[in-house]
């Protein structure tokens, strides 16, 4: 039994190749919502970064604003001032 056995190729492919298929509609479909996908979560990310230009946790940011904190009755107010 001879296991090279050719298949005779078609008269208008090249001998050298095979003939490229098109891609499947179903993976065109299925790559178009990977890199969709990604490219909404990256604009998400991006348009919902926070503003570095004031500096988060600092008395700066904290002006004319009032902070409601609960604390014990016993904490005296030069302990609550050295915690802001």
């Amino acid at each position: 039994m001879v296991m090279n056995h050719q298949t005779p190729s078609p008269a208008g492919s090249s001998a050298g190749s095979p003939a490229k298929r098109p891609l499947d509609t179903v993976v065109k479909l299925a790559l178009g919502v990977l890199f969709c996908s990604f490219a909404l979560i990256w604009g998400g990310m991006f348009l919902s970064r926070p503003d570095r230009s004031i500096p988060p946790y600092s008395i700066g940011s904290q002006e004319g604003s009032v902070v409601a904190v609960h604390v014990p009755s016993w904490t005296s107010d030069t302990e609550i001032e050295t915690l802001i």
